[in-house]
């Protein structure tokens, strides 16, 4: 998974996707991992995460995409896009 990473994060692209993936590891490989993968960031022009960490969506991301069964419910800011994912899970309990 180091290799793959190190490879991964030579380029500076201009759309970067990321998964969750990036943070299963050692503390010390997450460490610099999320210290590359904030370099990245700065200097990417669109940045697309999959994720359930609403920490991760809250401190990268301006905008968020909710969806339901692969289908998109939302696309908007990201506060809206958790208060109607609260809102269907609270429905849903």
């Amino acid at each position: 998974m180091r290799l793959a990473f190190s490879v991964s994060t030579f380029l500076n692209p201009d759309i970067l996707l990321m998964d969750e993936w990036l943070w299963v590891s050692d503390a010390t490989f997450v460490q610099r991992a999320q210290e590359r993968m904030d370099e990245m960031v700065q200097q990417t022009r669109i940045l697309v995460i999959a994720t359930h960490a609403e920490y991760l969506i809250q401190q990268m991301c301006n905008k968020a995409a909710y969806l339901r069964r692969g289908e998109l419910v939302f696309f908007g800011p990201v506060e809206e896009a958790f208060a109607l994912y609260r809102h269907e899970a609270v429905l849903a309990a």
